[in-house]
């Protein structure tokens, strides 16, 4: 991997003292232990919880970047600060203010949430210690979650959860819902697999094939077309790579021999899952409603509200006040679709602002953590496309980003 260093003061970076050890304590709770908080209470398990812990290490975050006057600035915040903008005024003129401010009890997606992402994008900026302190304890919990997850799918489900969760197959961990989980698999795997491309140490490559088993048992099909998609990417860069080839190879066989040993399990699920992207993929061709599991009726439906709400939106997460039901019955309250998401509750002037904001993101950079990131935020965009972001994994992608902007500016490692 390439190694070299570029000005640091190309742009401002100012903390008081060199390194405030509480931001790199702020980072490390949110990607070690964050994502396997779940606490039963009388709301729910899995959300409520989340939204509590993410409020108060938000404030933390705040308090610090003013008690060590960490200033910070750069052009990609320019479209971020309208984004959010945005989205505040959005929230003003929202038919709930309550929903569009905090989110619904069952999201907890508003502008608050959005809000204290962006306190953890600005506090991952911060951070100057060696990136494999946070990366690496991410990649640690990752496993551990799906972990859990694989003994969900083989019938032992040791996670507090809800009645109603009893009987599900699919594996949900502590994301608490299965796509949620392949979203935070997909997101972390590519870290995973570059960091034993890096190092060759067998517990990386472990930990590679316990989040891809987390990644299957998901049985989401939109992330599994993602990560295939960023899994060439990584393949094609790594393959040109010197050295890396035969690291390239042993993962690629412990991917097909985790697949091989959870293809025949619950009756063959997984394998007739698989089987069935292609027809949906063709269903979706055609604009047939089923397509995805229902979302292209979902996308249809919600489109139609663009003509009214084109400018400034619903609100954020106030499309369940649109009163939209799926053929079967059930509420839509989400578009699966986190682009026409903005554009329906937030309107398309904060959808540009975030497509500005995350262009100078969508840029492979120079070494190994430059293009890390790069496949991580790829990731997840790409399986936004068929997902929705969840108080779960959003905040752990911005503290990517901001790590993301951090090292691109500051030093390419």
């Amino acid at each position: 991997m390439l190694n070299g260093k570029i000005p640091a003061d190309k742009y401002t970076f100012n903390p008081s003292i060199d390194q405030p050890t509480i931001v790199y304590v702020i980072l490390w709770f949110m990607v070690s232990i964050y994502p396997l908080i779940v606490i039963p209470n009388n709301l729910n398990y899995f959300y409520a919880p989340r939204y509590l812990v993410l409020t108060v290490v938000s404030v933390l975050a705040l308090y610090v970047i003013f008690r060590e006057r960490i200033k910070v600035f750069h052009p990609v915040l320019i479209p971020a600060a309208f984004f959010l903008a945005f989205v505040i005024i959005s929230t003003f003129l929202a038919e709930n203010q309550a929903i569009a401010l905090i989110g619904s009890p069952h999201r907890l997606t508003g502008l608050t949430t959005l809000f204290f992402c962006m306190i953890l994008f600005l506090i991952a900026f911060a951070n100057k210690k060696p990136e494999e302190k946070i990366l690496l304890p991410m990649i640690v919990t990752a496993a551990i979650v799906s972990v859990l997850a694989v003994l969900q799918y083989f019938g032992l489900n040791i996670v507090p959860h809800e009645p109603f969760r009893d009987n599900s197959i699919r594996g949900y961990s502590t994301m608490g819902n299965p796509n949620f989980l392949g979203t935070y698999t997909a997101f972390v795997l590519p870290a995973a697999i570059l960091f034993y491309l890096k190092d060759k140490k067998i517990g990386l490559l472990i930990y590679t094939g316990v989040i891809y088993a987390g990644l299957l048992v998901s049985l989401t099909r939109g992330v599994w077309i993602a990560s295939f998609l960023t899994f060439i990417m990584l393949s094609i860069y790594v393959y040109k790579l010197p050295g890396k080839r035969k690291a390239l190879g042993t993962v690629i066989l412990v991917l097909f021999l985790v697949t091989a040993f959870l293809l025949p399990v619950q009756d063959g699920l997984l394998f007739n899952r698989i089987f069935t992207v292609s027809d949906q993929m063709q269903a979706a061709v055609q604009l047939d409603d089923q397509a995805g599991s229902g979302r292209m009726f979902i996308w249809k439906e919600t489109m139609q509200l663009l003509p009214q709400y084109w400018a400034f939106g619903m609100g954020p997460d106030n499309l369940g006040l649109a009163d939209i039901h799926t053929p079967n019955g059930t509420l839509v309250d989400k578009t699966h679709n986190i682009y026409l998401e903005i554009a329906v509750t937030m309107g398309l002037f904060a959808l540009l602002s975030y497509l500005a904001f995350l262009a100078y993101f969508l840029k492979p950079r120079e070494g190994f953590y430059g293009f890390l990131y790069f496949i991580m935020i790829t990731t997840y965009l790409l399986q936004g496309f068929f997902n929705i972001d969840v108080i779960m994994v959003w905040p752990l992608f911005w503290i990517v980003l901001g790590l993301s902007l951090a090292n691109n500016e500051f030093s390419v490692r």
